[in-house]
């Protein structure tokens, strides 16, 4: 005779894991010892976020300025408003680019800012550019 088998394979669906990502947008601009910019940065995938450094160029007088940090800081002129030391995913938080001698307010800018994993940007690292006027 004919033999007949049936078989049953599970398939496990599995959601594909987000990738590493951020958001960036420009903030304030704010004075304490000289004049900063300020940048709202959000995690939107799946890596967290311990370490920052954003790089701020003034296309007008090609002044370039740059802060590094293993921590999200909001300052409020001389003072940090509010301190993170990651962003988890769905997490927001700011960071700034470092100190202008002069309000860089209504010049063109160019923002780099770039994301780590670990602490001392290392491990897995994204850079995101935005162009804007303050």
């Amino acid at each position: 005779g004919v033999l007949f088998a049936t078989v049953w394979v599970k398939i496990d669906v599995i959601a594909p894991t987000p990738a590493a990502n951020f958001t960036m947008a420009y903030h304030a601009v704010d004075s304490c010892v000289g004049w900063f910019v300020e940048f709202a940065i959000t995690n939107t995938g799946s890596i967290t976020w311990q370490s920052v450094k954003v790089t701020v160029k003034d296309l007008i007088t090609i002044v370039t300025v740059t802060s590094t940090a293993d921590t999200f800081e909001n300052w409020n002129g001389c003072l940090v408003g509010t301190s993170q030391q990651d962003l988890i995913s769905g997490e927001g938080g700011y960071s700034n680019g470092g100190s202008f001698g002069y309000d860089p307010t209504g010049n063109n800018l160019e923002a780099t800012i770039i994301v780590c994993s670990q602490n001392g940007m290392g491990g897995t690292c994204l850079t995101k550019t935005l162009t804007f006027t303050p």
